[in-house]
């Protein structure tokens, strides 16, 4: 029950900018505060061929939306995020994989 120290936030690329799976490195400002990111994961991620492309996140608002209630519950939660663009069948199985 609760919510994990660290949080795998998957949103959608809505605009298709970037990368179609792209991950962010830079910490998160929301109205309750600075949401970091856990640097462990992101790494593991990113030896598994996911990227971090912040083009991807710029103008987007997917992940934002999530991380004041998230904060809310857990103020200290690391996150994760990973914008999600049109993915084939076989990217998706790649990703799947690459978080498993």
């Amino acid at each position: 029950r609760g919510v994990p120290p660290t949080v795998l936030l998957l949103g959608t690329n809505h605009r298709g900018l970037g990368a179609r799976i792209a991950l962010s490195c830079r910490p998160w400002q929301t109205p309750l505060g600075v949401v970091e990111v856990d640097m462990e994961l992101l790494g593991a991620l990113e030896a598994r061929g996911c990227v971090v492309d912040e083009s991807g996140h710029a103008a987007e608002h997917s992940i934002e939306n999530q991380l004041p209630f998230l904060q809310y519950l857990s103020p200290e939660v690391r996150i994760v995020a990973l914008g999600l663009g049109w993915l084939t069948l076989r990217e998706s199985g790649q990703l799947a994989t690459a978080i498993l």
